[in-house]
């Protein structure tokens, strides 16, 4: 669990962890539907909550795995900068993507995985900036200039992953 001092943020914040909640008898529920964890993720982190949560998908691969435990802290778009990794609410579904900048009225995102997609968001789709991974026992700081910079050096490496990628499927084919 990380304490809430971890992170830097206006005023005093709770760290809740949803994979710790429990019913009325004190069992941990193990499935919350998909729907129902974005919305509780919004209302925590537009409530100025931490949340700490397991994801799945492999959009943020080689950053972020599926079943990584990611702490995502609340902010407003003034508060972001190129290469933070972020959450914003799709229709039904909460999105960790890599922040790339903003224009007058959307920021624009990626995931890491991808070797030409973006996604222009509304800012009001914002919800929080993710700080931290955990996978296994180890803790990584995503917010750290090192790491920043192996996003950034991954990121610029996109047009020769994508000539890899379709020199392997002519192979394939």
């Amino acid at each position: 669990m990380f304490p809430a001092s971890n992170t830097s943020t206006k005023g005093p914040i709770a760290a809740i962890d949803i994979l710790s909640l429990t019913d009325n008898s004190g069992h941990i529920m193990e499935t919350i539907c998909e729907a129902s964890t974005t919305l509780l993720t919004e209302d925590l982190l537009r409530g100025n909550i931490n949340v700490r949560l397991r994801v799945t998908g492999s959009s943020m691969q080689p950053f972020i795995r599926s079943n990584d435990v990611l702490t995502i802290i609340p902010l407003s778009d003034r508060q972001l900068s190129s290469m933070d990794i972020i959450a914003y609410r799709s229709k039904h579904s909460l999105i960790i993507h890599r922040f790339v900048r903003e224009t007058d009225t959307h920021l624009i995102t990626t995931g890491d995985n991808y070797t030409n997609e973006v996604a222009h968001i509304q800012k009001d789709q914002l919800l929080g900036k993710v700080t931290h991974r955990q996978r296994g026992t180890r803790i990584t700081r995503l917010t750290s200039v090192y790491q920043k910079g192996l996003a950034k050096l991954w990121l610029s490496a996109r047009p020769l992953r994508r000539r890899a990628q379709h020199a392997l499927t002519k192979q394939i084919a």
